[in-house]
């Protein structure tokens, strides 16, 4: 007869305990799913949020929002201090690293992930955000840090000459200021990314509908066809989104060519250039028109250059994502 049963291994607790730490972070009413089978995704998240009844009961609905989660967890992670050198934009040049220029000194978590669970994030594309929580069990905190954007902005530059899948494993450095916090702190980050594909798929729509305009000379018609195209955009639920303030600003441009609001200060109309202000207005509301949709279909190039870079470990990312340089992390 065996003198021992079976038995639990620290790993199955430390297992137990991550998962406890992010269910607590999970917002009211957001739902978290066990992606079974599992292929290096743990859960998908589904965004939802309160809406007003005329009962007392709670009610949530979906925001059509949406991105999966890798859930790691450790006892006690792995710090050092990461060295963030000057670099030129790696989607327009082969990775260039100044070493003459630092621009900032983080503390990191070094964390050793599979090959092939990157492997497939890469083939997933960008569309659908694949969140690596790691849930360090000392501390009770969770780090985060998005894996398709540490694949396209770091692991493929930095490895161009020995592509990256050449291991088993490679090495990730998350900043230790990407921690969820709350489930406020979670609302807003993870929220963040969970409208990703609804912002790509409004963006295509933009470029579409900017180059629509810019075919078009008579005025009279080029203003029917921006109000029939602010109507279509003004559907879209993110302009009020406060992580980027671009898009609740454009979101008042657009109302104001809804409600023929393009009005110009007659005051300062250049008496030289222009006999009538109906001229002058023509000529006003013509490359308003124009200024509106050409921001509309560069915001797509912002967010591959920007957006995309949020919470990395870059000069990029750090100087528009952290404490003393943005409020993102610490508005709670």
């Amino acid at each position: 007869m065996p003198n021992r049963s079976k038995q639990r291994s620290v790993q199955h607790l430390i297992d137990e305990n991550a998962q406890r730490l992010l269910q607590n972070l999970i917002p009211t009413g957001w739902v978290l799913r066990n992606y079974r089978p599992d292929y290096g995704i743990d859960f998908a998240l589904e965004v939802f949020q309160e809406v007003s009844i005329e009962s007392s009961a709670e009610t949530y609905e979906t925001l059509g929002e949406h991105l999966f989660i890798q859930l790691k967890g450790q006892r006690e992670a792995k710090r050092r201090t990461l060295k963030i050198y000057n670099r030129y934009n790696v989607e327009k040049a082969v990775l260039v690293e100044d070493k003459t220029s630092i621009v900032a000194e983080i503390e990191v978590i070094k964390f050793s992930i599979e090959v092939p669970e990157l492997v497939t994030i890469q083939r997933m594309g960008a569309g659908l955000p694949v969140i690596l929580i790691l849930a360090e069990i000392s501390s009770g905190n969770c780090y985060f840090i998005c894996l398709n954007d540490y694949i396209d902005k770091i692991l493929i530059p930095k490895f161009r000459g020995n592509d990256y899948t050449n291991s088993k494993t490679r090495t990730l450095y998350i900043p230790t200021y990407n921690t969820l916090r709350s489930p406020d702190s979670a609302s807003k980050i993870l929220g963040w990314y969970a409208k990703r594909n609804k912002l790509l798929s409004a963006f295509q729509k933009m470029v579409y509908q900017q180059k629509e305009l810019a075919y078009i000379d008579d005025i009279l018609q080029r203003k029917s066809l921006a109000e029939h195209f602010s109507r279509i955009l003004l559907r879209y639920d993110f302009w009020n989104d406060p992580s980027w303030k671009i898009l609740g600003e454009l979101y008042q441009e657009i109302n104001n060519v809804l409600d023929g609001e393009l009005i110009p200060d007659f005051s300062s109309m250049p008496p030289d250039f222009f006999e009538t202000e109906a001229e002058y207005q023509e000529w006003f509301e013509e490359i308003t028109l124009t200024r509106i949709w050409n921001s509309l279909s560069a915001l797509s190039s912002v967010y591959e250059e920007t957006c995309r870079e949020w919470f990395l470990p870059t000069p990029h990312g750090f100087m528009t994502s952290y404490p003393k340089k943005c409020s993102f992390l610490t508005r709670e």
